[in-house]
């Protein structure tokens, strides 16, 4: 009997996870990242891109069966504005993605691991090593799927989160697996992951852009915080404009927080660190990076 019960058992948890995998998606898949640049302060350059999974043919490289990922400044699929081309390898038996290339794989993302592991990968975006903590696992229900979210602690940087979506990749965007793998001066977010006109994720209000890998907003540079850092409940916006203003709240990792027109900004019920305010005013556009202790 106890054996018929052990053979039931792996044959259907057999892989040894409770939950199925969720694959990247492939074939007329689109992420739309958003990219924040401090370097042009006052000035703010917002940079949007998008990462197609356009090709469904499968391509050999190192032993694996890869699918091409390509970088493009629009956001419809155009080749002529492919700036970057990656060869991804999707295991999904042993929940792993790889990026690979003619001689080697170096793996980018590890969903197979379990609360309180350890995980050594990459940057996708520049190949320098990474360790981080797994705080926890949590599924969380993604537009109608229930997707696995990974909360990391990077070792070197405790103080920068991050999160990883089973089936996505990171918050921050696929290139941008973990936030100590930007460069300094950007901060980026993943906005939206489509396939087939189907929204699989969201984290903006729109998922359309003006094509263009360069949007130079003009800020309203009369506009201010009264307090920055924060130290009470509240951000304090000073508008000496009679222009009616928007704002957005944004996470660390890009998630909205809140949005509305007033002028003060309750945050006591944020932990402590560093988020963003986009204000909108007519046609200008400012973005503050607020620390709150």
């Amino acid at each position: 009997m106890k054996a018929a019960f052990t053979s039931l058992f792996l044959l259907i948890f057999g892989s040894g996870f409770a939950q199925p995998y969720i694959p990247l998606p492939v074939g007329n898949a689109r992420w739309m990242e958003y990219y924040y640049d401090d370097a042009f302060f006052p000035q703010i350059v917002t940079k949007n891109y998008c990462m197609f999974s356009v090709d469904t043919a499968t391509h050999q490289l190192y032993g694996r069966s890869c699918r091409k990922y390509e970088y493009s400044y629009d956001s419809v699929y155009n080749a002529n504005n492919v700036f970057g081309t990656y060869m991804v390898f999707d295991d999904t038996i042993n929940r792993k993605i790889y990026l690979v290339d003619s001689v080697s794989e170096r793996l980018i993302y590890d969903f197979s691991k379990s609360v309180g592991d350890t995980i050594h990968f990459i940057c996708a975006n520049n190949y320098d090593p990474r360790t981080f903590i797994i705080d926890s696992i949590i599924s969380n229900n993604v537009l109608g799927i229930n997707r696995r979210h990974f909360y990391l602690t990077d070792s070197a940087f405790p103080g920068l989160k991050n999160i990883w979506i089973e089936g996505i990749g990171s918050t921050l965007g696929f290139k941008y697996n973990v936030r100590s793998c930007q460069w300094v001066l950007y901060d980026t977010w993943l906005r939206c992951l489509q396939q087939n006109n189907m929204l699989l994720y969201q984290n903006a209000q729109s998922c359309s852009y003006i094509v263009g890998h360069e949007d130079f907003i003009k800020p309203n540079e009369s506009i201010k915080i009264a307090s920055n850092p924060v130290l009470n409940s509240e951000i304090e916006i000073l508008n000496p404009t009679a222009e009616q203003i928007q704002w957005q709240l944004y996470s660390p990792e890009g998630f909205l927080l809140a949005k509305g027109n007033s002028l003060k900004i309750q945050v006591s019920q944020y932990t402590s660190g560093i988020f963003f305010l986009q204000i909108r005013s007519g046609k200008s556009s400012t973005v503050f990076k607020i620390l709150k202790f």
